[in-house]
């Protein structure tokens, strides 16, 4: 009795092991996939930048957009955009300058753009 459970347990840990990466790479794929349905977010430009960059994005149906840029701290520094926007291609500019309109330092900063229940974000960099 002990041998047939032991030799059942080995067989069941290497299929769980096969299930368990297999299902990984398919969460993976279907997240990106679903993503890309939704929202397209494509690289700032230019970055790096001073003063000025563009952030552009495709929609894939009419719906409320919220582009925020965050220091690498998570602290919020600036909505550029919250409100519904028409499908198709969008873009907004970032004049690096926060919610007081001040010019913010140097360094790494994240854009994240929220529509349809997704959330992407890339980093950008700001030369002074």
């Amino acid at each position: 009795s002990s041998s047939s459970s032991s030799s059942s347990s080995s067989s069941s840990s290497s299929i769980g092991d096969n299930s368990n990466s297999s299902s990984f790479e398919n969460f993976n794929y279907d997240e990106s996939k679903t993503m890309e349905e939704n929202i397209k977010l494509f690289s700032n430009f230019p970055n790096p930048f001073n003063p000025v960059t563009n952030i552009s994005y495709n929609l894939s149906s009419k719906g409320k957009v919220k582009v925020t840029i965050h220091d690498m701290l998570g602290r919020l520094v600036t909505t550029l955009i919250d409100r519904s926007q028409n499908a198709g291609f969008n873009s907004i500019t970032w004049n690096g300058t926060n919610i007081k309109n001040e010019l913010v330092a140097g360094g790494v900063y994240i854009y994240t753009i929220q529509f349809d229940k997704s959330a992407i974000s890339k980093k950008m960099v700001l030369l002074k």
